[in-house]
């Protein structure tokens, strides 16, 4: 996925259109629209091929989704949603802007506005949870809003990517329901912020 690695796409209101903003590592800020593709999903409309192999997959395995594309940025997102034990939903977005299959998935404000005397002690739970689990990162936005990524490896083939993104959207809710209460545990309790080794490795 060209020049997107680290753009998150921040959801600011869910009407007959969506409203997110694209963040670049150097915090810059542009406001698009995406409009939701409403009905049934013709798979003809996607645009991008990995979208389309995902959507594909997703109907075959039952999973509900909506796919969204952005004209002007070229932009387009296969979202779904995942619910977290002792958590938030949280929205799940797989992010294409080509026909390549490297694109992205981010969870964008899995919790918003972390209250500034509590980042420091989210950091660390995010260096304790890096060393535990694989593949995916948590991040603190500016604006205090922790992020969850993943990326596609670049040469993933179109036979591979519907069951990968299947098998990155399950072992995310996996991680995301053994790896919250640490998270939690930074921003609802004064306790120490320990290890999580008990929990199975990924």
């Amino acid at each position: 996925m060209k020049n997107q690695k680290n753009i998150f796409f921040l959801k600011i209101a869910d009407h007959t259109e969506i409203c997110y903003y694209l963040v670049t590592e150097e915090n810059t800020q542009t406001q698009i629209i995406i409009t939701h593709k409403k009905g049934g999903i013709k798979m003809d409309s996607i645009v991008y091929k990995p979208i389309r192999l995902i959507a594909e997959e997703f109907e075959k395995s039952e999973i509900k989704y909506l796919v969204l594309f952005n004209e002007e940025e070229k932009v387009e997102i296969l979202k779904t949603v995942i619910a977290i034990d002792g958590g938030p939903k949280a929205d799940v977005c797989f992010i294409s802007n080509d026909d390549n299959n490297d694109l992205i998935v981010r969870i964008a404000g899995l919790i918003t506005s972390v209250p500034d005397e509590k980042k420091e002690h989210l950091l660390k739970a995010f260096n304790i949870i890096h060393l535990e689990t694989r593949y995916l990162t948590f991040s603190l936005s500016v604006n205090g809003d922790i992020n969850v990524g993943y990326d596609f490896p670049a040469f993933i083939s179109d036979d591979s990517i519907g069951k990968s993104a299947v098998e990155v959207l399950v072992r995310l809710n996996q991680i995301l329901n053994q790896k919250y209460s640490i998270i939690a545990k930074c921003l609802y309790s004064s306790d120490s912020i320990n290890s999580t080794a008990n929990d199975s490795q990924e």
